[in-house]
């Protein structure tokens, strides 16, 4: 049997040929899905860093409703020293508080109290905050904010209240000095700190010392006599007063019901307790109110849908 010679190279070629090209086209196969892959991989990074924590956008929100309402650059660190020093003073004056009236333990009233609240704060309050409320075990009529969130009420004003509604307006007043800051804007008013409370407790418990700092101690004692003793400015009581009719109107309460409130303890209160003479008099106040609700136009809500459920919560309040 004779063989072509020429026939056979020329046979040889073309297998060769074919087995290049079948190799080329699988390595570009890899090559674009490896491609692939990394592209993918880098996208995800790209996510990841483009999206930041819950925590963080929370701050990054916050900072953008401090600047739109100071003329000054604030950084992510300053508005966090700021605070964390927010924070530390008003857990502290909260537990000072509840020392000098004693605390009111009952976990339902405490938790419808609560449900009121966050309606309230998830609507209007400051995001990087966790807001509280607690009951304190008071004879006088009276509520207090401390910085960071906490608010605390006397079970005396409690029992004083007819409605959910007035409950309501109650908790948004002091809603409103938290979220502006009030109480904690006048204790650092003509101040230059150039440490922070917070970092001042960390430098002191790092040290072993177990007592607080007298940065901390005179603070909280500044805090104290505003809050027990000298009291706010009459404007920003007057702030508070207006944003608590706006609070509770944007979640569906009738903003007369707080006029309401304050006209009764006007009749009720002895001028010479903490809250008369920490506040301005109460017919100023609702004269002014009683203005603003006219100047704004806001209407008088009534949802008879949810009154009964109103109603039947608000009797576990003083039960």
């Amino acid at each position: 049997m004779k063989i072509n010679i020429k026939s056979w190279v020329y046979f040889l070629v073309v297998i060769s040929i074919i087995n290049f090209i079948t190799s080329c086209s699988s390595t570009d196969k890899k090559n674009s899905s490896t491609k692939k892959i990394s592209l993918k991989k880098i996208e995800d990074s790209k996510r990841k860093l483009e999206l930041p924590s819950q925590k963080e956008a929370l701050v990054q929100a916050a900072i953008e409703n401090e600047k739109s309402k100071s003329k000054e650059e604030i950084s992510i660190e300053q508005f966090k020293k700021d605070l964390e020093d927010e924070k530390v003073v008003g857990r502290e004056m909260a537990s000072k508080l509840y020392g000098t009236y004693g605390e009111v333990a009952s976990k339902d009233r405490v938790k419808y109290l609560n449900l009121i609240l966050q309606t309230i704060v998830k609507k209007v309050g400051r995001p990087e905050l966790e807001y509280k409320v607690g009951i304190l075990d008071g004879e006088d009529a009276n509520a207090f904010a401390t910085p960071g969130g906490y608010i605390l009420v006397t079970d005396a004003l409690l029992k004083s209240l007819q409605n959910e509604e007035e409950l309501a307006g109650v908790l948004a007043h002091e809603v409103a000095h938290i979220n502006f800051k009030h109480l904690y804007k006048d204790m650092n008013k003509d101040k230059k700190k150039e440490v922070s409370v917070s970092e001042t407790i960390s430098r002191v418990l790092l040290m072993g010392r177990s007592d607080f700092s007298q940065a901390l101690l005179k603070a909280v004692e500044e805090g104290m006599n505003t809050l027990t003793e000298k009291g706010l400015k009459p404007e920003l009581e007057y702030e508070a007063d207006e944003n608590a009719i706006n609070y509770i109107w944007a979640v569906g309460y009738s903003p007369e019901k707080y006029i309401n409130v304050l006209e009764r303890l006007n009749k009720k209160t002895n001028h010479e307790t903490v809250f008369s003479k920490t506040h301005p008099t109460f017919e100023s106040r609702v004269e002014k109110l009683n203005n603003y609700i006219a100047t704004a136009q806001i209407a008088s809500l009534s949802n008879s849908t949810d009154l009964d459920k109103r109603t039947q919560r608000f009797v576990l309040l003083n039960k």
